[in-house]
């Protein structure tokens, strides 16, 4: 699972090139993939569900409420 503080990270050092990208109107640097993390080998479903449940926090902080 990726923290949200480094989706952050990740979007605050991009932020310029979308800039950019939207000025001059500049399809070619989207859609940008963000790589995922797999769930640890072994882990049951409970632990699977609660990072899910996490993820889901985390969008809903960005997002706002659906």
């Amino acid at each position: 699972m990726i923290p949200l503080a480094e989706i952050r990270q990740w979007a605050e050092k991009r932020w310029l090139e979308v800039l950019k990208a939207e000025v001059t109107a500049d399809d070619a640097c989207f859609p940008k993939i963000v790589k995922k993390k797999q769930f640890p080998a072994g882990t049951l479903p409970a632990v699977q569900l609660a990072i899910l449940n996490e993820v889901r926090e985390n969008s809903k902080q960005i997002l706002g409420p659906g």
